[in-house]
This record gives structure tokens, C-alpha cells and sequence, in this order.
């Protein structure tokens, strides 16, 4: 299965967490969708708006956008509830996507 959370739009008013499963699903997610989708300090308090991918196998798209601040940069993992996540920003510093470090992730 391949979700794309642009192609949605306002059809989904909020995801904080998203689990791919082990059946190698493919999730694609702009900066947009984290900022319009996740939660502020949902994990790490650090004023961003955060989303969290869990998953056994599957991949990430990290889509840019048509802004300078909309790519996306790896940061240091973090650990949350026993699970260690790469966390990734977006260039303006206000989106977090914690993905678990199981699932590959492709910035775009």
C-alpha cells in the first residue's frame, strides 16, 4: 500500500502516529502534513510539531516543496518508549518526523 497524506488534503484533520507494519508499505509526507497533521512537543519538548512512523519494514518519502524551508535534514536519533526513531526537521526548524529506525526513509 502506498499512502500519500498530500493527495489528501483536508480530508484528514490529524495524524500523530502512523505504524507501516511489516508488509513494506510506503508513506509520502511533505512538510505540510506534519505541521498540519502532528502535535506540538508530542514526544520531545522542543516547541515542534511532531509525527511519529513506527513500523517492521516499509519506507518513507520526505517530499520538498516549492519553498526553501520545506526540504528536510537528518538529525540525531532519539529514544521514546524503548524505541530508538532518526529524527528528521524540516529546514525552517518547526516540523519533526520521527521515524523508527526499522523503516527507510528517502528524502525527495
Amino acid at each position: 500500500m502506498h499512502i500519500d497524506l498530500s493527495a489528501l488534503g483536508p480530508k484528514v484533520q490529524g495524524v500523530e502516529k502512523f505504524d507501516l507494519g511489516a508488509g513494506g508499505n510506503t508513506l509520502a509526507l511533505s512538510t505540510h502534513d506534519v505541521l498540519a497533521g502532528g502535535a506540538r512537543d508530542m514526544v520531545l519538548a522542543d516547541g515542534k510539531v511532531q509525527m511519529l512512523v513506527n513500523g517492521v519494514n516499509g519506507d518513507v518519502d520526505l517530499l520538498g516543496g516549492t519553498h526553501g524551508d520545506d526540504g528536510w535534514t537528518q538529525g540525531s536519533n532519539a529514544t521514546v518508549g524503548g524505541v530508538t526513531y532518526h529524527v528528521y526537521t524540516n529546514l525552517a526548524g518547526t516540523a519533526e518526523l520521527l521515524v523508527e529506525d526499522k523503516v527507510h526513509v528517502t528524502i525527495l
